[in-house]
């Protein structure tokens, strides 16, 4: 179809690879391919997702030595704000668990060409496959972050700046190498990508001269408002991160405390310091109906 329209998006790549697949929509056949790229193909390499901007050197992803390098999703920083619903759903629907500590988005991945990669990828497409003929959905991220917990890779997490999901935490876009933005037909066009985009969509020609405009931004957005209200959102996650791991932290070393053998050989000298302190107050009447003082 490319090379039909006469494309100019041809001219970008240096090699043009053609796999066949089963008969589907263009997301199942998306994914189909995507799951098991890494035993299609050759050497390392690293995958971007179509709504990814590229703005910078990426040679520091290839470097890596690990299996596989990925970005927790959506950008942020607490495992329960990774999870999509639609993810979780998934997950439980088929069984599956995951690692808690990270669950990773698909847009950005680094494969190296090793066994413990390949083996990860057979592994991702068959439960891709699977989930994907059970639940009608063909989300790979469920597959790929179950596999992960089954496999355990060589993992290497990559910061954010890698894959900066702008529209669920705008505020990681500022200097980011890599603009992430769920582009969808159903999302307002916020960004001077959407424009780029719209722009070819509508017979637009690349210019170079205003991709390289936008690539030199220190962060996507058209206007400058969305960005500041973001950094003040993302001080006030980054807060309420804090006060979750301080308050996990604490309930740890309480329940140490609870658990140990030197509380419950106290337990009845505290049972009567309080006994004792509600007589003092009180609030207890001693036997023979005359409180003492």
């Amino acid at each position: 179809m490319l090379r039909a329209a006469a494309d100019p998006l041809i001219a970008e790549a240096d090699e043009w690879l053609v796999f066949e697949t089963p008969d589907g929509s263009g997301e199942f056949r998306n994914r189909y391919v995507k799951t098991q790229l890494r035993n299609l193909l050759d050497g390392p390499f690293l995958f971007l997702d179509s709504d990814i901007f590229a703005r910078r050197d990426l040679s520091e992803i290839l470097a890596l030595d690990c299996d596989i390098a990925a970005a927790p999703n959506h950008s942020r920083e607490i495992f329960s704000e990774q999870v999509w619903d639609q993810d979780r759903a998934t997950l439980d629907a088929m069984g599956w668990t995951t690692g808690d500590q990270v669950y990773l988005n698909g847009g950005v991945l680094f494969f190296n060409d090793t066994v413990a990669a390949r083996a990860l990828a057979s592994d991702w497409h068959r439960r891709w496959t699977a989930s994907s003929a059970s639940r009608g959905s063909h989300r790979d991220q469920p597959a790929l972050n179950s596999a992960l917990a089954a496999c355990r890779p060589r993992l290497a997490i990559l910061p954010d700046r890698f894959n900066a999901q702008v529209i669920p935490s705008p505020e990681v876009a500022v200097d980011a190498v890599i603009w992430h933005f769920y582009s969808s037909a159903d999302r307002p066009q916020w960004t001077n990508f959407d424009l780029l985009v719209r722009g070819l969509l509508e017979g637009g020609k690349l210019d170079s001269v205003e991709i390289n405009r936008c690539a030199a931004l220190r962060h996507p957005w058209v206007g400058e408002g969305i960005i500041e209200v973001s950094l003040q959102l993302a001080a006030l996650r980054s807060e309420c991160a804090q006060f979750k791991r301080e308050h996990a932290s604490l309930q740890q070393e309480m329940d140490k405390i609870l658990a140990s053998r030197s509380w419950k050989i106290t337990q009845r000298l505290r049972d009567i310091d309080t006994l004792a302190e509600r007589l003092r107050s009180g609030l207890i009447t001693p036997v023979g109906g005359k409180k003492r003082i």
